[in-house]
């Protein structure tokens, strides 16, 4: 056991010597560190020397400081606030539609500011300029960072600075004026009816046909397709309640047509079945692996990678499924607010982000606008 002393180190407050009786052949003399905080000790730690123990004890007392909110804003760094002050809030505070952010969002947020506290974490949040933004725009660069990624981390850190604008701990938003990172050049999937039924058909008999087919049909997302549960489907009624994904497509309850709710107790019958012959009672979900476990991202793309490019299609995503809903939707001359109700968008721009048209609907368009023009 060590024998630390009951004196501080003269000119090193808080930093204790002592020796080691056992472990170290010399006994050599080894020093420990006490963070304090309001007048009481709250952790202890050994080190081998003074500048370490130091050096952890600063950084252990303010970290204190600032879990407590009593750390000056003159020298609050942009990694103490995000850490205790803006990701509390953020996880705590609803949206706009009185939601609460998803787990998912809350993930995808994770990473995205952990790469500004990497960055930017230790430069105080008083000094930051807008050539301070500008470099990091272009670290992210020189570091490979994709476009999307770049693009969602700077939209991180210009929010966390306008929210420190409204709490007053910041004149103004450095970020103010600085342009953000281009964005992936949209990808638009104008696919083809022929298309459309050549990808249903190569997935059906597939261990994921069903898990295909209700895309298109339903714009229902990847997450939200995993996490659906038998309970979440009323074939009475056709209809399906969505329980995972972002904003307005948490919780919500959408129409199934006749294909969709015959394809569901077609897959509900195939499931039962397996799982009786295995001697074990049926999963709960809807969507599960031949194990029984959730549906992965991982796992979906060892099948769908290899069929995409089998039909020609390699820059095809399973996402681009709820494109090519909105876009069906939008040929079959839907009205806009029905469409925003079955893709469950907070805003009918969206909606429309996602309607592509083709050439038929276009010569369409200007050919009515030529008949109203009397040529």
């Amino acid at each position: 056991m060590p024998i630390v002393s009951g004196k501080a180190l003269a000119n090193h407050p808080g930093i204790y010597p002592y020796m080691l009786k056992r472990g170290l052949p010399s006994k050599r003399q080894r020093y420990e560190a006490r963070a304090m905080f309001r007048g009481g000790q709250t952790s202890r730690r050994g080190f081998s020397t003074i500048k370490e123990a130091e050096i952890w004890k600063q950084e252990t007392e303010a970290e204190q400081r600032s879990r407590a909110g009593l750390t000056p804003v003159g020298k609050l760094t942009l990694k103490e606030y995000i850490e205790h002050r803006w990701w509390p809030h953020i996880e705590t505070s609803a949206l706009k539609s009185g939601r609460q952010r998803s787990p998912n969002t809350l993930v995808t947020f994770a990473s995205q500011v952990q790469r500004v506290k990497l960055m930017l974490g230790h430069k105080r949040l008083i000094d930051l300029t807008p050539l301070d933004i500008e470099d990091f725009k272009q670290q992210m660069a020189a570091l490979g960072v994709g476009k999307d990624a770049a693009l969602h981390s700077y939209a991180r850190l210009t929010q966390m600075l306008a929210q420190a604008v409204v709490w007053r701990l910041i004149a103004f938003n450095p970020a103010t004026g600085i342009s953000a990172p281009p964005k992936t050049p949209s990808r638009a999937p104008r696919l083809t009816l022929q298309q459309i039924e050549a990808i249903l058909s190569a997935a059906d008999g597939s261990p994921y046909g069903t898990f295909v087919f209700l895309s298109p049909v339903t714009g229902l997302g990847f997450s939200e397709e995993a996490a659906l549960m038998w309970q979440d489907i009323d074939f009475a009624a056709a209809t399906l309640t969505v329980v995972e994904g972002k904003t307005r497509a948490r919780e919500a309850t959408i129409a199934l047509g006749p294909a969709g709710a015959s394809r569901l107790q077609r897959h509900r019958l195939e499931q039962m079945q397996k799982w009786e012959e295995l001697g074990a009672p049926p999963p709960r979900r809807v969507f599960t692996q031949p194990d029984g476990s959730p549906v992965t991202q991982s796992a979906f793309r060892g099948f769908w990678v290899p069929m995409r490019e089998q039909l020609g299609l390699p820059w095809l995503h399973f996402h681009d499924l709820r494109h090519v809903t909105a876009s069906l939707m939008g040929k079959a001359r839907i009205q806009a607010f029905v469409m925003q109700d079955v893709m469950r968008h907070a805003t009918p721009g969206m909606t429309r982000l996602y309607t592509q048209t083709d050439l038929t609907q276009q010569r369409e368009a200007v050919s009515a606008v030529e008949e109203l023009l009397g040529l």
